[in-house]
């Protein structure tokens, strides 16, 4: 295939094998492969990709040496799809690639799968090492899922996840402004129980993982999402069927509050759906999350697609 014409999955993937065995670098061979992830973009937008192994070979083939956000977003983006819809390197894959994410937002990488070259900006390479629970199930899924065989729920997280739920079936435009403080301020004191509780978890069963991100989801910054997130992949990885709407949730309000637009589709600014980034992002991506195609979400609430 030639590098800017729209061909299969395929052919891209021989192009790409083809010039990683031809020998030296050169400048020709390094403008090939960069051009590589335009070739990506475009049959992500052509919507060809419908295996979880047609996605991850697209995240495979991603080219992010330089680190930069397009291409380690659409990286996580494509192998976070695999892992949803089943497939096993994606699960193992995971953790690596939302390191290279988070480190292109100018963050800490969680599971220190990315090394630096002796002597080499060390400090960029350091860890902010999330809860034992999350790197129980990230770094080793096969092995977790063997773990939760038989694990009872926990039922202090099923009730705080309870009243989290309970103070939100309301309508809170009828609320007075000091009961919206009283309820910031329980939203704040179970967060803070959640994450003493997880700091003594090393795993948990795919319902508690997600109670959890739920809870974690209300938060207030980014750090508060990126754990929901992180929690609702334990629970996709567990149980896809559980945990990979949160997935999606979270992620989307993550990226809001980090300055960057949502890309699944699921928040809103007050009843109004909030701006979304669908540039290598696609329906199908968004089916594997349990989400519905863009054009069927409300753009306000309560009027329809």
């Amino acid at each position: 295939m030639a590098v800017g014409q729209v061909g299969s999955l395929s052919e891209l993937e021989n192009t790409v094998k083809s010039l990683q065995s031809s020998g030296e670098w050169s400048m020709e061979k390094g403008a090939k492969l960069a051009a590589v992830n335009g070739e990506i973009l475009k049959i992500v937008t052509a919507d060809t990709l419908k295996s979880s192994e047609d996605f991850m070979t697209a995240a495979r083939l991603v080219q992010y040496d330089r680190g930069g956000l397009s291409e380690c977003r659409l990286r996580y983006e494509l192998t976070l799809t695999a892992m949803a819809l089943g497939n096993d390197e994606a699960a193992r894959a995971i953790a690596s690639s939302w390191d290279q994410f988070l480190m292109s937002t100018g963050r800490r990488q969680h599971f220190g799968t990315q090394k630096a070259l002796e002597g080499l900006q060390a400090d960029k390479y350091k860890v902010q090492a999330p809860v034992t629970c999350v790197q129980t199930v990230l770094l080793n899924p096969e092995e977790a899922r063997k773990l939760v065989k038989n694990l009872e729920g926990n039922d202090e997280l099923r009730r705080l996840v309870e009243e989290d739920q309970k103070v939100r079936q309301g309508d809170w435009s009828k609320l007075t402004q000091e009961q919206l403080i009283a309820i910031s301020r329980e939203d704040d004191a179970r967060r803070a129980r959640l994450r003493s509780m997880l700091a003594d978890i090393k795993i948990m069963t795919a319902q508690d993982y997600q109670d959890a991100a739920l809870i974690m989801q209300h938060g207030c910054w980014w750090d508060d999402f990126a754990l929901a997130h992180e929690l609702a992949l334990c629970a996709t990885l567990l149980d896809p069927a559980i945990g990979r709407q949160l997935a999606a949730l979270s992620y989307d309000r993550m990226l809001e509050y980090g300055g960057y637009l949502q890309r699944v589709g699921t928040q809103y600014h007050g009843r109004t759906l909030a701006e979304v980034d669908s540039v290598g992002f696609n329906d199908t991506m968004r089916k594997a999350l349990g989400r519905k195609p863009l054009g069927e979400v409300e753009k306000v609430l309560g009027s329809g697609p």
